[in-house]
């Protein structure tokens, strides 16, 4: 995390402290942070919930690896019938490959269309 928000010299930087990313004056301590978060559940990192905050408690939480993964400001988060999710998730909803949905988004089929035609 302080790697991440203050060392200019690390290679995802810009993504967090070159964004304005940092943690709580608290957390600086770690005696603060463990007190917040506690020890990290086998198989979870830490993930912040809104990407554009920083790291406190009310926005980090212990996260396995896809649902940090469907916490990306890259992924393509697609709205159908009130619920959003990423093409990933949609993917393991409909059981339809997420490439094959992908490609259909970007040909500019209709977001229902394309997570309901069936594959041939």
């Amino acid at each position: 995390m302080k790697k991440r928000c203050f060392n200019k010299n690390y290679k995802y930087y810009k993504d967090y402290g070159g964004r304005g990313i940092i943690p709580s004056i608290s957390w600086m301590e770690f005696k603060n942070f463990y007190e917040d978060m506690g020890n990290n559940p086998e198989g979870m990192t830490l993930d912040r919930i809104d990407n554009n905050d920083g790291y406190h408690k009310e926005n980090c939480r212990w996260a396995d690896v896809f649902t940090q993964q469907n916490n990306r400001r890259s992924n393509h988060v697609i709205e159908f019938n009130g619920e959003e999710l990423t093409i990933t998730q949609w993917s393991k909803k409909t059981g339809i490959n997420k490439v094959t949905l992908r490609k259909r988004i970007e040909a500019g089929w209709k977001v229902e269309k394309a997570l309901t035609k069936k594959v041939r």
